[in-house]
């Protein structure tokens, strides 16, 4: 499992770095861009996670993080969560 935390990294720039790459693969012209790159709303989390293994750690708001099958989470309190889940490149394109 992996953890990136420190205030040398932003979730933020990078997202941006990103979505310029994507935006313009796309061919978004300057208004789209300007009205997506800008966050709407930010929501955030503290996810306890408990590995099959019994090892326990929680994920903090800004935290960017890999962890392999084999867990439970959860999100503390009651609000709605949604969860982005990428695969690393050792597994892309993988038939």
């Amino acid at each position: 499992m992996t953890i990136v935390t420190g205030t040398g990294y932003s979730l933020l720039e990078t997202t941006l770095r990103q979505f310029e790459r994507a935006a313009e693969q796309l061919g978004l012209d300057a208004a789209a861009r300007d009205l997506l790159r800008q966050p709407v709303r930010q929501f955030h989390f503290t996810i306890p996670v408990r590995m099959d293994d019994g090892r326990e750690l929680t994920l903090n708001p800004g935290d960017l993080f890999a962890i392999a099958p084999g867990h439970d989470s959860w999100v503390v309190g009651d609000a709605s969560y949604i969860s982005l889940h990428f695969e690393g490149a050792e597994a892309y394109a993988r038939k």
